[in-house]
């Protein structure tokens, strides 16, 4: 299970493209069903490449965190993994937050399967998808499934008091 839970974008969407193929090739009025699948298939690919996020894990979370805690700002800490459905699919609703706060709170991103996430993640009791909300102050606001404006706002007003 957890190949699936680590994988399981990539999975599913060679399962879509496979199925589509299957369905194309064998069966009377598997063109139109194929093709279909095929292309929601090779969507989730190319929605695969836009969207995740690359190799943005700092070397070493924990002392990231730290010294993001002692900033002024308040702190937002995302725990992903580019090949994880729920991760990928998030940062369709991220996106526009991430993008005005940019310059107002920090952003940190760690891969859940970084060699040094594992003691952060326990840490905080954290997952795969987690969402962890720092006041300027440095103290753990929230651990959320995701973030929204309404959320990064609290935290700026909090950190102008």
């Amino acid at each position: 299970m957890d190949f699936f839970d680590r994988y399981s974008f990539i999975v599913i969407s060679l399962a879509l493209i496979a199925l589509g193929t299957v369905f194309a090739f064998l069966t009377a009025y598997g063109t139109v069903v194929g093709t279909v699948t095929f292309l929601v298939g090779s969507a989730f690919i190319v929605f695969w490449v836009v969207a995740r996020r690359g190799a943005l894990t700092p070397v070493n979370p924990a002392k990231r965190i730290r010294r993001g805690r002692t900033s002024t700002r308040p702190v937002v800490v995302c725990f992903y993994h580019d090949f994880n459905f729920g991760s990928l699919v998030s940062r369709a609703f991220t996106w526009k937050a991430e993008r005005e706060q940019k310059g107002h709170c920090d952003f940190i991103y760690i891969d859940a399967y970084h060699r040094e996430a594992p003691p952060v993640m326990a840490e905080y009791e954290a997952e795969v998808g987690d969402w962890l909300l720092f006041d300027a102050a440095g103290n753990l606001v929230e651990k959320c499934g995701s973030i929204s404006m309404e959320k990064i706002e609290v935290l700026r007003k909090r950190a102008a008091q």
